[in-house]
C-alpha cells in the first residue's frame, strides 16, 4: 500500500505536469498566471509530503493547532492544513529556494485575486518558473527517490514572440501596481540572497542563431525550425561537458560525506560500482586527455566525471539502504 505522503508527491508531480502543459501550449491566455497557479499548487503539495514523510505518515503533523488539543477547523469542520510558508519553514528550506517559492506565491496571488495584464510578466515567470522546474526535479528525487527522467520536464526554452530584455525603470512605472512591487522585490532578493552552489533563483536562456552550413557535428542541443528547407535555420547552444558532469569521483565522495557523515569514502565507490554508474551517460562520463586517447577507449587510468543525477542516485543509496536499492532505472 502506498503512503500518504508517497501519494501527496505524485499528486505534486500531477500538478507540476499541469503547469508545464498549460505553459507550453502553441496558444494559451494568460498562461503564465495558470502557471504560477497550478506550479504552487506542485510545490505546496511537495512540501506537505515532505513533513508526512519526516513525521511517519501522521496527518495532524499538517494541522493548524487552535489549542494545545485542539485543531482549528474551516467552515466544513475539516482542519486547516500549514500554508506553504510555514511549510518552507519548518523544513528549513535553503533561502534560494524559499525565494523562488515566494515570489511565484506573489505571482499567483495576483492572478487569483486580481487578473493583470503586464508586459514583463512573461519574463518574469518565465525565469522564475525555469529555476523552480530545476529546484522542484532537484528535491523531488532526493525526498521521495523519484526522478522525473519519464517526463517531459521543462518548459519551451524559446519565446520567439518575447523577445527578453533588461527591465528598465521605465517599464516598471508602467507596470500595474502589484507587478511593479514583484519587480522591485525581485531585485532586492537578487541583491541580498546568499549564493547557492545547489538551487536556483532564476534562470535565463542564451540563444544564438547560425547558418545550417556551419552546424559542427560536436553540437550537444540542436533544434531545427522547417528541417525540410535547404536553408533550414538552427538554434544551437553548446553545452560543455563540466558543465553537464561538474564533479570528479572525490568531489562526489565529499558531497555524500557533507549529507551523510558514516558513509566512508570506500562506501562510495563500492557504491559506484554496485550501481553501474561509470560509464553509463545518464550519470557519468570518461575524461579524456587527448582526442587519440579518446579513440583508444576508456582505461583503468582514464579518469571519470559525474553529474548531480549521479550524487542524487548515491544519495538515494545510502539513504535507504543497500537492500532496498537497485541499480538507477
Amino acid at each position: 500500500m502506498i503512503s500518504r505522503s508517497k501519494q501527496l508527491a505524485r499528486h505534486s508531480i500531477n500538478a507540476a505536469l499541469a503547469a508545464i502543459e498549460i505553459y507550453n501550449k502553441p496558444a494559451f491566455p494568460d498562461r503564465e498566471q495558470v502557471f504560477a497557479v497550478l506550479m504552487v499548487t506542485a510545490w505546496e503539495a511537495l512540501l506537505k509530503a515532505r513533513i508526512l514523510y519526516l513525521a511517519k505518515n501522521k496527518l495532524a503533523s499538517l494541522f493548524v493547532r487552535e489549542k494545545a488539543k485542539r485543531f482549528k477547523r474551516n467552515r466544513n469542520k475539516i482542519p486547516f492544513t500549514v500554508d506553504i510558508y510555514e511549510a518552507m519553514r519548518r523544513l528549513n528550506l535553503d533561502p534560494v529556494v524559499a525565494s523562488n517559492i515566494g515570489h511565484l506565491v506573489e505571482i499567483r496571488d495576483s492572478a487569483v485575486h486580481l487578473t493583470v495584464e503586464s508586459p514583463s510578466l512573461p519574463q518574469i515567470v518565465f525565469s522564475l518558473g525555469t529555476a523552480t522546474l530545476r529546484n522542484y526535479a532537484r528535491l523531488v528525487h532526493e525526498w521521495f527517490n523519484m526522478p522525473l527522467s519519464s517526463y517531459n520536464f521543462y518548459i519551451m526554452p524559446l519565446a520567439f514572440a518575447t523577445p527578453f530584455r533588461t527591465l528598465r525603470l521605465a517599464d516598471v512605472q508602467n507596470e500595474p501596481d502589484d507587478i511593479a512591487q514583484i519587480i522591485e522585490s525581485l531585485t532586492h532578493s537578487q541583491e541580498e540572497l546568499p549564493p547557492s552552489k545547489d538551487f536556483y533563483f532564476l534562470c535565463e536562456v542564451e540563444t544564438a542563431l547560425v547558418s545550417s552550413k556551419r552546424i559542427s557535428q560536436t553540437t550537444d542541443l540542436v533544434a531545427a525550425i522547417d528541417a525540410t528547407s535547404p536553408d533550414a535555420v538552427f538554434v544551437q547552444k553548446p553545452i560543455s561537458p563540466l558543465d553537464q558532469y561538474p564533479y570528479s569521483g572525490t568531489q562526489v565522495a565529499k558531497l555524500i560525506k557533507d549529507k551523510l557523515p558514516d558513509v566512508k569514502r570506500n562506501d562510495v565507490w563500492k557504491a559506484i560500482k554496485a550501481l553501474s554508474l561509470k560509464g553509463d551517460k545518464r550519470y557519468s562520463k570518461y575524461s579524456y586527455p587527448t582526442k587519440a586517447a579518446e579513440s583508444l577507449g576508456p582505461s583503468r587510468a582514464t579518469g571519470v566525471i559525474y553529474n548531480h543525477d549521479a550524487f542524487l542516485a548515491l544519495l538515494a543509496y545510502f539513504r535507504n539502504g543497500v537492500e532496498k536499492t537497485g541499480a538507477p532505472s
